[in-house]
């Protein structure tokens, strides 16, 4: 336990005050055209690029778009948790994911989170500038409902499994549709 504290205090601290050996986390070749973290290929793109890809499959799927981008969220979840918490840290705890989020999260750019907490059969995450909500506004204006699927299916696919439950989660204010700051409740299913 004390080993996993240590480990996450050096997690947090390096994301608040930057990498000092970055070339052990990331690395840039640009002969071959590809950027790595840890290994893992990434991509860099705009949000408003993740806006057009709504835009997309809110035109070919219509009602089914939100389903379908909260999928996507979610995969993209269960294949953060295991190649990445659980590579950096194969122990993992709950309340180490918890205390972490923030600081993961918001250095790599989907907003600030202002608040995040889970009990035993519910919680919420709330952020303040998220990526999704910001991209959908700057590009398609205030929409009449929430517009954060993709954050919504990945927290709940992220706290599944860290806990072993099922959780739903439900966006209940979104900054896409003028609220301040975009709220997920999470609840036990």
């Amino acid at each position: 336990m004390a080993i996993e504290k240590l480990k996450a205090k050096l997690i947090k601290q390096m994301l608040e005050k930057g990498f000092y050996d970055i070339k052990k986390v990331l690395e840039i070749d640009g002969k071959k055209g590809k950027i790595s973290i840890r290994g893992e290929r990434m991509l860099i793109t705009s949000s408003l690029g993740f806006a057009n890809l709504h835009g997309s499959v809110e035109k070919i799927a219509g009602k089914a778009a939100p389903a379908i981008i909260r999928a996507y969220g979610g995969s993209c979840a269960k294949r953060d948790f295991i190649g990445v918490w659980k590579a950096w840290l194969p122990d993992i705890k709950v309340e180490t994911v918890l205390s972490l989020f923030s600081a993961i999260y918001s250095t790599v750019g989907w907003g600030k989170v202002v608040d995040i907490s889970l009990g035993k059969d519910e919680g919420r995450v709330i952020f303040k500038n998220c990526f999704e909500a910001d991209a959908v506004l700057k590009t398609y204006g205030k929409r009449d409902s929430s517009q954060c699927h993709f954050m919504t299916g990945y927290l709940g696919v992220l706290f599944s499994e860290m806990t072993g439950k099922d959780w739903q989660v439900t966006e209940t204010k979104c900054e896409a549709k003028g609220d301040e700051l975009c709220e997920f409740q999470i609840i036990l299913k």
